[in-house]
């Protein structure tokens, strides 16, 4: 009997064994799938791939905003409103922007960053895939967005739609830093450049705004800067219950507390609304976050 007994446990801790093993070769393949198939703009080989320059799709207007206002809503684009196929993501103008330790896309219908990996951190331990942070596709929508509202402000009734010289930016060997400027001519007498600064190692975008006001009329405008993110977790993430599951959510430092922390449970129960002076905001995901 004692036998029979040991040969049970034996045969059902196998059987174990193998299903773990195929369910954990399946979730690879699911992720790999998911990740491959989720229209993303970097090649993942380091080479980009060809700009679109056609018409960018129009973006839907929003009220200007006045000072004395609550901080407005910032104006959505159509392309960030629906899912983005490979059809959409074709019809945008796009400029790829490469360094040591950042490759990213800004699409010219708002100057954002849609698309940004780290080519120096690989999306899995035994891959060569770049690890992907923000992207905006068919799986999930994770962008940083800025620009200017208030009354002259150029994204206050949509989105401003900006010229560069040129579809790829990368850091040329033996330089420091890199320099993009999107160009906005609305009129004859207003020039707005969108500038990004990037420096040899360093993972911080400097983003400036300079404004060439040729006209006898005081230019008026207020400065916005958002991380878009939905709540689901990354496509390449192992999506299993097993094991612990990484924070993901929002961080702020307050005057009282240096480190909040908000998952997006606790924001869809009750939204976090607040006037700070100064300090940062962050989106967090499984060791990488953007502020």
């Amino acid at each position: 009997m004692d036998l029979q007994r040991i040969l049970l446990i034996g045969a059902i801790a196998v059987l174990s064994f193998m299903l773990l093993t195929e369910w954990v070769a399946f979730k690879e393949a699911r992720t790999a799938a998911i990740a491959e198939d989720s229209s993303r703009l970097l090649a993942p080989e380091g080479t980009p791939g060809p700009a679109s320059l056609d018409t960018p799709d129009l973006p839907t207007s929003t009220p200007p905003a006045t000072a004395d206002d609550e901080l407005p809503e910032a104006p959505v684009s159509a392309a960030e409103e629906a899912p983005a196929t490979p059809a959409a993501v074709s019809d945008r103008r796009l400029v790829r922007v490469e360094t040591d330790v950042l490759r990213f896309v800004i699409d010219l219908t708002g100057g954002d960053i849609i698309e940004l990996s780290l080519p120096q951190h690989r999306e899995r331990l035994d891959g060569e895939a770049a690890f992907v942070l923000l992207e905006q596709n068919d799986q999930l929508v994770y962008i940083a967005r800025s620009g200017l509202l208030g009354p002259d402000g150029i994204d206050a009734d949509g989105r401003a739609e900006f010229e560069a010289s040129a579809d790829q930016f990368t850091l040329a060997d033996g330089e420091d830093s890199l320099t993009i400027d999107l160009k906005w001519r609305g009129n004859d007498v207003v020039t707005i450049t969108k500038r990004f600064t990037l420096r040899r190692g360093d993972y911080l975008v400097d983003i400036d705004y300079l404004v060439d006001n040729q006209s006898e009329q005081r230019w008026q405008g207020n400065l916005f800067g958002q991380i878009k993110r939905q709540s689901g977790p990354p496509p390449s993430q192992e999506s299993s219950a097993m094991g612990m599951q990484p924070f993901l959510g929002v961080a702020t430092t307050q005057p009282d507390d240096r480190f909040t922390k908000f998952t997006f449970e606790d924001l869809a129960d009750e939204s976090f609304k607040a006037q700070l002076p100064g300090g940062w905001i962050a989106m967090i995901q499984h060791y990488f976050l953007s502020a």
